[in-house]
């Protein structure tokens, strides 16, 4: 999605925004449409992600050495001085690449306990 968080005024009614969803979540009706409570988990997450990038900018921004250790952790920062949103690539460290040819081992089935009767304490 292209949504930026444009400065810190709409930075505050995002944070608001949150608290208001999390409330909403919170109380919500058992009997709630499902499409309903998914959508606004879905607004939560997807807001606290802006304001998480629009909080990482404003570090950038006041803190330059912090783009770099964003860029080396892959973490989206917005970029601030009016360029576009940054992005790095995720890059896996060559020790957790998994190699190309190596086969894997096929998995083995889980064996399920029997559940115990929640009566079987009871004496008939």
């Amino acid at each position: 999605m292209s949504r930026v968080i444009k400065d810190d005024e709409e930075f505050n009614r995002a944070i608001q925004g949150m608290v208001s969803l999390t409330e909403e979540l919170e109380d919500i009706d058992p009997l709630a449409d499902e499409e309903d409570i998914n959508r606004k988990k879905w607004m939560l997450t997807r807001t606290a992600q802006l304001v998480q990038e629009y909080s990482r900018g404003k570090y950038a921004e006041e803190f330059p050495e912090l783009r770099k250790k964003y860029e080396e952790l892959g973490w989206p920062y917005q970029d601030l001085s009016g360029g576009p949103k940054h992005i790095p690539e995720q890059i896996q460290p060559e020790s957790e690449q998994a190699p190309e040819n190596e086969p894997q081992e096929p998995q083995q089935p889980v064996e399920e306990k029997p559940k115990k009767s929640l009566g079987g304490w009871l004496d008939f």
